[in-house]
């Protein structure tokens, strides 16, 4: 790694995981750049204080490199995609993580397979119209205040309010706009 240089990759071929099984892998060695670091640090030192725990030096230094372990053949994902390819699947993580913690899409009782997807196709649009709500505002916030806001502090203030905003949507459209930016109010302090 301190042979590196920043924005560099660094690709080991072959390599065998696993304790009974072995399973071949590629390890892609992706060292940040200076801006990178200089945020991953940031946000590290942060969680510290919040913690009130002590990072040791060997952690400080592996700060500055992304280790990525994929069974994806080079052919198909070059390293040089790897990280980019990592970014935005981590996103999707993000994403599914937020439906399941906040909007509790994975809670299903045992009903008739009809029932059961009226129930779905109802949370799709709950997360449709959630998503575009969140979606704005984020924007707006870093638009207006620029404040850059958690996807999941947004996620919970819009739940707290997306039935009335549905509710407003279908019945009462003109009140949406109070209703939104209420939340915007929220999102900001």
């Amino acid at each position: 790694m301190k042979q590196m240089i920043h924005g560099e990759r660094y690709e080991i071929k072959d390599v065998y995981i696993g304790k009974e099984k072995k399973l071949k892998t590629r390890v892609v060695l992706y060292k940040l750049t200076e801006e990178q670091l200089k945020k991953r640090s940031e946000k590290c030192e942060k969680n510290s204080k919040k913690k009130g725990i002590e990072k040791s030096e060997n952690t400080i230094e592996l700060l500055g490199i992304s280790i990525y372990i994929t069974n994806i053949k080079g052919d198909v994902l070059g390293a040089e995609q790897v990280h980019e390819f990592y970014s935005l699947r981590w996103q999707i993580e993000l994403i599914f993580k937020t439906w399941k913690s906040i909007f509790h899409i994975q809670v299903v009782k045992p009903v008739k397979i009809e029932r059961f997807q009226c129930q779905l196709y109802g949370k799709l649009i709950l997360l449709l119209v959630s998503s575009a709500v969140i979606f704005k505002m984020r924007a707006l916030v870093l638009e207006n205040k620029e404040l850059e806001a958690s996807e999941m502090k947004v996620s919970e203030i819009v739940h707290e309010y997306i039935d009335r905003l549905y509710f407003e949507l279908i019945k009462f459209p003109n009140e949406t706009f109070n209703t939104l930016k209420l939340v915007f109010k929220n999102v900001v302090e």
